[in-house]
This record gives C-alpha cells, sequence and structure tokens, in this order.
C-alpha cells in the first residue's frame, strides 16, 4: 500500500509455487464460490459457452465449505509478524514498524522470563519434599518430647501441643503449620483423591489444561495457515477493493522465520502448561486454589493485552483485515492438520493423566509429613540422665490404654517388633524414642512384657540377669521408663537436673569398669557412651558412621567404619580426654582410666570429670595409697611426668587463658619438679624463667579444686613439698600423722616469693582440700 493507501501494484511477475489446493478467501467473505452452470448464463446473459467453460475450468478444483479446514490470521501477533517489514506495509525502519517489532520482541521476552521464574523459583515444585518429612521426624525424634519443652501447667508435650494446634505455642510453630495445611488437605486419613484438597486439584488441573489446549490449538493453526501461503521470490501483499488485506506471496526466508517464532510461541505454551499443571498439582491452598489458577492464566492473556491495548491502531486494522486460508481435508496438509490436533487433544490427556499421578505421589508425601508430626504417641516426656542415659514417663492424667490409630512413622496400625527391627539404625536414645513413638510404651505392649521375655541368665555364671537375645523391643522401652514426669528421684525432671557426681552413685558406686560388668543394664550404658563418643568425634569418622549411624545393638563406630559393642578396652584411647565422650568413658570406665589409682597419669580425675569420690574410697585405691611412701617423686619419675604430660595434653582444648595461664605451672613443675614447691632458691629460679609464684593469691596445686586449673593434685607425686599428713586428702597413709603442734601449711608456703604480692594477705596458708 503507498503512502496514500492506494493498493500496490507491481510491475515485475511474480514467481508462485504450484499449490492448487490453496485458495484465498476475503475475512469476510466465508462461502465457497458457487459454480455457475450453463443454463444459469445463457438466462442472465452474462456469458457465452467459452466464458463459462473458462470458470468451470478455474474453479473445477475449489473445494465446498465443508470439505475444508479454515486457518485464522486475523487479529493475532501470528499477522502482525507477518506484514511487519513487508514491502508497502510495516516498514521496519518506520516509527510504527520499529513500535509494533518492539512490542512483539517483548511479549515473547515476556513469556520467556515468566518461565524461567518458575523455573528458576520453583514455582512449580512442591513446598514439601521426602527432605521436609525428613526433618520433620528428626524434629519428632530429638525435640518434641523433650522435658525441656513440657509443658507443666497442661501437661502436655510439645508434640500434643502442635497436632492440638495450640495458638499458644512459643516455638514450633512451622510445624503447626504444616500440619494444619495438610490437614485441611487430606483430612485425618490415608492419602486419596476423594479428599477435598486432590479432588479441588483435579479439577483445576481440567480447567487449566482446557484453557491450554485452546491456546495451542490457535497457535498450531496459525502455524499451518503460514505454511500454506502461496511461496515465491519476494513477499507481496495488497489491499483488495474491499479494502481486505491479501497475501498473494511470501518469500522463504519470511516464511522460515514466521514458522520458527511460532515453534518458540508453541514451545512457551507447552513450558507454561506443564508448570501450570505442576503449580495446581502441588498447590496445598484449597480455599485459594481456583483463585491462584487464574492468576496462572493471566500468563496466557498477556499477548492479547498487549495486542489489543499497545499496538496502534493502524497496525491492528491491517492485520485484522488478513484473509482466511483454507485447504481441502483430504490433502496432504489437511490430513496433518487433523493428525496435528489429535496429538494435541492426546498430549493433553497424557498431561492430564500424569498430573493424577503427581497428586497421587505428592500425597505419599503429605500423608508422611503428617504422620511425622502426629502419628503415634504423643504424651510420653523423655530426657537424659547425668550419665547420658535416656529416661522418659507418661504425665499423670495420661489414658495409657488408649492408643493412637496411626502410629509411627509410617500411620500403620500399632505393633510391636523384636530385635529393634523397626529401628536398625540410628543411636540408643533414638532407638527407644522411635519405639516409643510406635506406642510400644502403652499398657496394650508394656503389660506382654515381663521378666522372662525380656531378661535371661547370664552366661558368665553368676546369679545376674542380662537382656534376652530375642526379646521384645517393648522391653526395651519398658527398662528405660521412670515413674513419673515430676516428682520423685527417679523422675523425669530430676533426672534432667541430675550431674555427673550425681549419675555416678547410681550407675557405678563402686568406682568399676561396669561397662564390662555383664549387669542387666549395660545396653544402656552402652548406648549411651557410643552416643557421647561418636557424636565427639564425629568429623573424625569415615563416611559410612556419619551418614549411616550405629544401630542400637552396635552403637559404637571405629576407625575403619564398622559398628561394635563398646568395651573398656577399646575406649581406652579417650580416658584422658577433656569432652563429653572422655567424661562418659571415666565414668563408666573408671578402673581402666585409672580413677581407682593416685598416682596414674590420669589429669582430669575430679567427681566433675567423671572419676566419683567413691573411687577415693574404693578398696584398690586404699590399698594403693597405704603402700605409697610418703617422699617426693624425683626430677623426671616416669610416674609423675606422664601426668604432667597429660596436664599438659589436655590444657590445649581449655580456652585461651587458662590454656596460656596454666603452661608456666607445667613447665615450673617438669623442670624443677617437686622441689619448686617448697625450696625458695627454686621458686626463684622458677620465677625468673617465667613460672608464677607457686602459691600465688593462696592458690595451691597440692589441693583439689584448690587452683584455677581443674586438675587432680600433685600431692601424691610430692607429699612432702605438699605438707602431707596422714589422713589429709589425696595424700599417702605413711605421712606422718598430724598432732596440736602440727602448723597449718609449711613456713615456706606463707613466703613471699611464694604467695606473690596482690590484694590478698600476706603470711596465711594457701588453700587445702579440706579443713584439717
Amino acid at each position: 500500500m503507498s503512502a496514500s493507501g492506494d493498493p500496490i501494484k507491481t510491475t515485475q511477475p511474480v514467481e508462485v509455487d504450484d499449490m492448487e489446493d490453496i485458495h484465498y478467501l476475503p475475512s469476510l467473505e466465508l462461502g465457497a464460490v458457487e459454480k455457475p452452470t450453463k443454463e444459469e448464463a445463457e438466462e442472465a446473459g452474462e456469458a457465452d459457452e467459452s466464458k463459462i467453460e473458462i470458470e468451470q475450468k478455474e474453479h473445477q478444483d475449489v473445494p465446498r465449505d465443508r470439505d475444508c479446514i479454515f486457518y485464522e490470521l486475523n487479529d493475532s501477533w501470528a499477522g502482525v509478524s507477518l506484514v511487519i517489514g513487508a514491502p508497502g506495509m510495516l516498514g521496519c525502519w518506520t516509527a510504527r514498524g520499529m513500535y509494533t517489532a518492539l512490542l512483539a520482541t517483548s511479549v515473547v521476552c515476556c513469556e520467556v522470563t515468566i518461565v524461567y521464574l518458575l523455573q528458576r523459583f520453583g514455582v512449580a515444585e512442591p513446598k514439601y519434599t521426602w527432605k521436609t518429612v525428613r526433618a520433620l521426624q528428626d524434629w519428632r525424634v530429638n525435640v518434641a518430647h523433650d522435658y525441656k519443652y513440657y509443658n507443666e501447667h497442661t501437661g502436655m508435650t510439645l508434640a500434643a501441643r502442635v497436632c492440638a494446634l495450640d495458638s499458644s505455642l512459643e516455638l514450633s510453630t512451622f510445624q503447626m503449620s504444616v500440619y494444619r495445611t495438610i490437614k485441611l488437605y487430606l483430612g485425618d486419613g490415608d492419602a486419596s483423591l476423594t479428599a477435598i484438597g486432590p479432588l479441588v486439584n483435579l479439577m483445576g488441573i481440567v480447567m487449566w489444561i482446557l484453557t491450554i489446549l485452546n491456546m495451542l490449538k490457535r497457535l498450531l493453526s496459525q502455524s499451518v495457515g503460514i505454511y500454506q501461503l502461496r511461496r515465491g521470490a519476494t513477499t507481496v501483499i495488497e489491499i483488495d477493493e474491499g479494502g481486505r488485506t491479501v497475501i498473494k506471496c511470501i518469500s522463504t526466508t519470511r516464511k522460515l522465520a514466521n514458522l520458527a517464532l511460532q515453534a518458540a510461541r508453541v514451545s512457551l505454551a507447552i513450558m507454561i502448561a506443564l508448570s501450570g499443571c505442576f503449580m495446581i498439582a502441588y498447590d496445598l491452598a484449597v480455599s485459594d486454589l481456583f483463585l491462584n489458577a487464574m492468576k496462572f492464566a493471566f500468563i496466557l492473556k498477556i499477548e492479547s493485552l498487549v495486542y489489543d491495548n499497545l499496538l496502534p491502531l493502524q497496525t491492528q486494522k491491517v492485520v485484522s483485515t488478513l484473509q482466511q486460508v483454507r485447504c481441502a481435508k483430504t490433502t496432504p496438509t489437511g490430513v496433518l492438520t487433523r493428525y496435528i490436533r489429535l496429538s494435541t487433544f492426546i498430549g493433553m490427556v497424557i498431561t492430564l493423566v500424569t498430573s493424577f499421578m503427581v497428586i497421587d505421589r505428592h500425597m505419599e508425601v503429605l500423608v508422611a509429613a503428617r504422620d511425622a508430626i502426629c502419628a503415634g504417641d504423643l504424651d510420653f516426656v523423655e530426657s537424659f540422665d547425668g550419665l547420658g542415659v535416656i529416661t522418659w514417663a507418661y504425665p499423670e492424667q495420661v489414658d495409657t490404654s488408649l492408643l493412637n490409630p496411626r502410629s509411627w512413622p509410617d500411620g500403620g496400625p500399632p505393633r510391636d517388633t523384636v530385635g529393634g527391627v523397626m529401628v536398625a539404625q540410628g543411636t540408643y536414645k533414638q532407638s527407644v524414642t522411635k519405639m516409643l513413638l510406635a506406642q510400644l510404651g502403652r499398657s496394650q505392649f508394656s503389660d506382654n512384657c515381663g521378666f522372662d521375655r525380656c531378661f535371661q541368665v547370664s552366661p558368665r555364671g553368676i546369679n545376674v540377669n542380662v537382656p534376652a537375645a530375642e526379646r521384645p523391643d517393648c522391653c526395651t522401652v519398658k527398662k528405660t521408663r521412670v515413674p513419673a514426669v515430676n516428682g520423685g528421684r527417679f523422675s523425669v525432671e530430676r533426672k534432667s537436673l541430675e550431674n555427673v557426681e550425681d549419675a555416678l552413685k547410681i550407675w557405678n558406686p563402686s568406682c568399676i569398669d561396669a561397662l564390662d560388668s555383664g549387669f542387666q543394664y549395660e545396653d544402656m550404658l552402652q548406648g549411651a557412651i557410643g552416643l557421647a563418643v561418636n557424636f565427639a568425634l564425629l568429623s573424625q569418622f569415615p563416611a559410612e558412621c556419619r551418614t549411616r549411624g550405629c544401630p542400637a545393638a552396635l552403637p559404637l563406630c571405629t576407625s575403619n567404619g564398622t559398628c561394635i559393642k563398646p568395651t573398656c578396652e577399646a575406649l581406652k584411647p579417650y580416658c584422658n580426654m577433656d569432652n563429653r565422650a572422655g567424661v562418659r568413658v571415666r565414668q563408666l570406665c573408671s578402673h581402666t582410666c585409672g580413677c581407682d589409682n593416685p598416682t596414674s597419669n590420669l589429669a582430669m580425675a575430679a567427681p566433675a570429670d567423671g572419676c566419683g569420690d567413691q573411687c577415693g574410697r574404693s578398696g584398690e585405691f586404699l590399698l594403693k595409697r597405704r603402700s605409697m611412701p610418703c617422699v617426693d617423686a624425683p626430677l623426671g619419675d616416669p610416674s609423675f611426668a606422664a601426668f604432667l604430660n597429660d596436664f599438659d595434653r589436655v590444657r590445649q582444648v581449655w580456652p585461651n587463658d587458662w590454656r596460656e595461664g596454666s603452661a608456666p605451672v607445667v613447665r615450673a613443675l617438669r623442670d624443677f619438679g617437686c622441689e619448686v614447691l617448697r625450696n625458695e632458691t627454686v621458686m626463684r629460679r622458677a620465677m625468673a624463667a617465667g613460672a608464677y609464684p607457686q602459691y600465688m593469691a593462696g592458690s595451691n596445686v597440692c589441693a583439689l579444686d584448690a587452683t584455677w586449673f581443674p586438675v587432680k593434685p600433685v600431692s601424691y607425686f610430692c607429699p612432702v613439698a605438699c605438707g602431707c599428713r596422714a589422713g589429709d586428702p589425696y595424700c599417702p597413709d605413711s605421712c606422718p600423722r598430724r598432732d596440736a603442734d602440727t602448723p597449718l601449711c609449711p613456713s615456706y608456703q606463707k613466703l613471699p616469693i611464694a604467695l606473690g604480692t596482690g590484694p590478698w594477705a600476706d603470711d596465711i596458708c594457701p588453700m587445702t582440700s579440706s579443713a584439717h
């Protein structure tokens, strides 16, 4: 079209491929051209026989409307892409042409960006996955029943409060939100497509697929219409006498470019369709699901909104008058069109079926997540005692005869197992907790766990019972139970407050290797010590132990990745560690670690470190103390050197001030021996070498807990220098007895060089282990 609006007439011949089955009709004239008969021509006087013969030949191949397939190109971006840049239409370098091209490009870029954002931010991904389920199970096992979170006013555990949708929760609101969402979506039963949530999802997906099917049908129809246009050397587009836009022919380059653009739009539509299906399938907000689907469908309307509101009216007028393209249904193109439409429909059906499967699999995750939070026993309260052994009880108001129909972890019926089949992996504590979650603490199971089913006579021949090899899991649950949550000496509350020394008085009152005792509670001790050692040294363990863990029956992981029953011999290297593992080993392997030996190399030998004060009253300890001479160990004595070496090793893990402050103490004793504690000349030499005053501020390395450093007193190695007397704590029995004339402390302990100067009294005795 020229600038004046007149039709463009080409002077050069147009080379057009011979495509006899292609015909163009004005967009407003939808009827087929009638074939004039000879009689009608004669009656009208409009033509002679020769003219009629020509017209009949010209239209003999024109099919009737009912035998044709029509392809609409008008009022669409497909039509815009055909006319933009065409000779006489929208020139690429005109303002209107560049603006139109920019809009077309923006629409495609917008759709591409939306698809990217959908994938990038996981809009079409499930909110809860199996990873979420595992995290919820960890929460349930390790947090939900802990005494720290037990509400004494309501008598409810954290798990029970979450499942009761307690709005006063101070923590675990995420778990409550997950449970509330899934409960509204699925209800309380198993996964079912008839539940309200999945049913609404399916309805939304059907509506979405119908919407997408309509869009794909239009895009594919436009693509076939473009393919059907006559191909020529150049693109020729005219405005006919009726003001309609007629594409006489189209260049190969333009046709391929438009087909590529249509293919891109079809691909984007398919990606949006799939993303929408997954988004609707994973949507758990039942009340907002249809609204969210409508928001998602808005993406499909972007191109029409831009076309209707931003495309110039003159351009819309040109595109709106594009002629229809039609072809006979029996032609290859017509058959292909029908196949394309059929394939599109089949693809949508497959998408619908796939969506059903996605919803079904998603429901499995949701049921598992809901059961992880609220299945099984909700009422038991648990904690650790001072030895790391799990203890638990029910609140007084709980009716233990009631069972939750959905047991933990799979929602199946409550059942007992033998040998920890349900909990093959995990720590001893986790195993007991999982058994409790499976409701094995309820009276239905615990009443059937008699002594004969749970224990057998020890193979050592002593009259002691040990756990039976094939005992049911309710035995383990029953033996870890204490009488009450609050109150007595064996309540969960008291056990949770129990310290290392209190636990020793119950579990190892005679300072033996309790871990190897073979008593009926040995599995509880093995589980506690396995947990402590494995946790303390987790970063040093092989990958097998870190990822898989060890079963409750073999709770200790070794350096080669195997799981074994812990023994004191295997745990001896941990005796000298200043961490939880070291404390537990000293508590349960007191003899192996040297707690009952006054001159062992063990620096960490105080009751708070795992060597209970009963060790100082054991027969082994008293016998060795009686046989010790009351003489100072000579410089370089192996036992004293071993103790100092352990002192030096232990201090390396202390805080900076304690680590650096203890170094001069170790160095002075190692370099000058016991003399540095009583000889003024040696004291001066040690201070010249960087040592502190030996009794600075009244501290005393000869007494327990009388210095800044938590190690065993040196009085067993330096009884004379320490001023030991028979009967004094941590002194040999062979030392002279204290009488009325015996001073409180030797005079050299009160020397100014020994006490140092500072805001403390002069000429006083330093600290002692106890009052004389």
